[in-house]
């Protein structure tokens, strides 16, 4: 719709654990909306700072959640530390109940934070009605009847071979991973951040203007 986006910004989440909001207000200035990592932690932080800001929750069947979270993550992949810090323990099967309960209490702890806000609205993006009626709540025109949905977990077999050559082409068939392990090698794990965090910020930048020369003009 628009939006420059940021998220997740994994290098946030012992900041904001600590309740150190240095570095994620410069964020604050820089982009429009804010989503995973480590945003959905702030939100009050976030509430008092911008009193004027809307926060969208997604509703999800908490099964649905969890059989994505473990297809996900499995036993042990994927940003470990920050699931054992928010979840206490990374493994997602062993540890199903102690990830639904994490889960349920969100929930249960953000939906009364915005009890009586007229700037929180609690969505489900499997029901194509709320499209619409975010874009309202979002003061924006109408253009989407439905949520789009892509990563689509439930592939077929052409499906899947597409997807994985993508992820291939993607990742310049892992060129891009030994690229960032040579350069956080070279350059420090502070000095890598910064640069990572100013390529993701002019991709963003760069979508932005795809977006509106293509579909919104």
């Amino acid at each position: 719709m628009g939006y420059l986006v940021t998220g997740p910004d994994t290098h946030l989440f012992v900041p904001a654990l600590k309740n150190d909001f240095r570095e994620i207000d410069k964020f604050l200035e820089s982009y429009d909306m804010f989503q995973d990592d480590p945003w959905y932690m702030i939100y009050p932080y976030l509430s008092q700072k911008y009193p004027n800001a809307k926060f969208v929750f997604l509703e999800r069947d908490e099964a649905s959640w969890l059989k994505s979270v473990q297809n996900f993550y499995g036993h042990d992949r994927y940003n470990n530390a920050i699931r054992r810090m928010f979840y206490g323990n990374a493994d997602t099967i062993l540890c199903a109940d102690k990830y639904l309960e994490k889960y349920r209490d969100h929930n249960r702890e953000v939906k009364a934070y915005f009890k009586s806000s007229e700037n929180f609205i609690s969505i489900s993006i499997s029901n194509n009605e709320d499209a619409i009626r975010l874009q309202k709540f979002l003061g924006e025109p109408v253009r989407f009847k439905k949520f789009p949905h892509k990563n689509k977990a439930n592939l077929n077999k052409t499906e899947r071979k597409k997807k994985k050559f993508a992820n291939l082409f993607y990742g310049w068939f892992g060129l891009k991973q030994v690229l960032k392990k040579q350069l956080k090698r070279y350059m420090g794990y502070t000095n890598f951040v910064n640069f990572r965090t100013k390529v993701r910020f002019v991709r963003a930048k760069i979508r932005l203007f795809v977006l509106k020369v293509i579909h919104l003009k």
